[in-house]
């Protein structure tokens, strides 16, 4: 198809390139026309319009909660449950690049429970061919780069598809407030302020909702943070200077370990804001050259 060559053989691709580097000196970074100077990643772009993670809150939260029993968590300590969730960005980056591989034809682990998870998914949908992997992408204007995880092609609709894989054990839809309540626990709020806060709630201080004026109104939680990351994606894609590519649908292939169970979920429509944060990160950059 015409889409998929000219997305392919697009020349920005050549301009815009993704430096991965292990140990002993790992990096991770993008440059743009050979230059990482002022170059930022999707995920630094995002990182301020979301409350940081508080692990001490978390684990607080958790073990005063009346499911804490229950949690696959309990009976660590602390210190263990810190060492448990480190383990998991890496295992997370090695899920992507067993996925990679697959779909490069390189040498993959097709008994990791991951794979096996992503193996039934793509039996059950025969219709969906994958286009491309860790497709990079950016903008110069906004000095921004970033990586799609999956482009699909639906066969039975003729249209395109954004995937992104996510290794996590709940993809959460609302933000979860610390403020002080007659329980001593989080409470859960949804996607809007129009609720009413225990006694003792400070909104400057709520981790409930985003930290940035354009999400302060979204809720605090993962699922809205990956939304954002694909819009961002998505309008850099879309865009008729950029890539001009036609997106019909984005989502999110959540896999959730201990059970792998794997669930394809939309993301939330924020594409506004995402437009707008690219837009105020080319102010931003524009206003570094006077």
């Amino acid at each position: 198809m015409q889409a998929i060559e000219t997305l392919l053989h697009n020349p920005r691709r050549q301009r815009i390139k993704l430096i991965e580097r292990g140990p002993p000196n790992p990096a991770h970074y993008y440059t743009i026309d050979g230059s990482s100077e002022g170059v930022i990643s999707t995920t630094a772009l995002l990182k301020p319009t979301m409350p940081p993670f508080d692990a001490e809150l978390q684990i607080a939260t958790m073990m005063a909660s009346p499911a804490w029993p229950e949690n696959k968590l309990y009976g660590l300590t602390p210190e263990e449950i810190k060492r448990e969730w480190s383990t998991a960005a890496p295992a997370g980056t090695a899920m992507h690049h067993n996925f990679e591989n697959y779909h490069a034809g390189q040498p993959y682990n097709a008994s990791a429970p991951e794979f096996v998870a992503y193996a039934g998914w793509l039996r059950q949908n025969p219709h969906i061919e994958h286009v491309a992997s860790e497709y990079v992408l950016g903008s110069k204007a906004a000095l921004l780069g970033g990586a799609i995880d999956n482009l699909s092609h639906d066969t039975q609709t003729n249209t395109f598809l954004m995937f992104d894989y996510k290794r996590t054990t709940k993809l959460r839809t609302q933000g979860y407030c610390e403020c002080h309540n007659p329980f001593g626990l989080k409470k859960a709020f949804p996607h809007q302020r129009t609720i009413n806060f225990a006694p003792g709630h400070d909104p400057d201080t709520c981790r409930a909702y985003g930290s940035h004026p354009l999400t302060e109104h979204l809720p605090s939680c993962n699922h809205m943070t990956y939304s954002l990351q694909q819009h961002v994606y998505g309008h850099l894609l879309e865009h008729p200077n950029l890539y001009n590519f036609p997106l019909a649908g984005q989502y999110l292939l959540a896999i959730t370990p201990p059970t792998y169970y794997l669930y394809q979920a939309p993301v939330a429509d924020v594409r506004n804001i995402a437009r707008e944060l690219i837009a105020e990160r080319v102010r931003e950059v524009k206003a570094t050259l006077y």
